[in-house]
C-alpha cells in the first residue's frame, strides 16, 4: 500500500503487487484494477501479481482469481503463503497452472 510505482520503476527491474482478495474481504474487481494501475505506473518492467492461497481462500477462489489474472497485463503470478495453504488449494493451483482445468 502506498508505494510510488512511478518513482520505484526508475530503480527496480519490476514489482510484485499483492492483491489478497478473500482473506481481506476485497472485491475480485481489485485484481484487474490494481494490475492495470501498476502496469500504467511501471511501464514495461516486470509485473507479478501476488494472490492469497491460505484460508479462508478456497480452490474456487483460486480458480476465479486465476481466470481474472489471465486477462491482466502481468508477467506472472505468485501465491502467498504456502505454509498456511491447505492441500486442496495447492492442488487447485497445480491443476490450474498446468492447464489441467479450463
Amino acid at each position: 500500500m502506498g508505494q510510488d510505482f512511478k518513482e520505484l520503476s526508475g530503480v527496480l527491474d519490476g514489482a510484485k503487487i499483492m492483491v489478497y482478495v478473500r482473506p481481506f474481504r476485497r472485491s475480485l474487481g481489485r485484481i484487474p484494477y490494481e494490475t492495470l494501475l501498476a502496469r500504467d505506473r511501471i511501464g514495461g518492467k516486470t509485473l507479478v501479481l501476488g494472490l492469497a492461497s491460505w484460508p479462508p481462500t478456497t480452490p474456487e477462489d483460486i480458480r476465479r482469481q486465476l481466470e481474472l489474472a489471465r486477462g491482466c497485463p502481468i508477467d506472472g503470478v505468485s501465491f502467498y503463503c504456502y505454509g498456511w495453504t491447505p492441500d486442496e488449494n495447492l492442488e487447485a493451483i497445480r491443476t490450474l497452472w498446468s492447464g489441467g482445468e479450463r
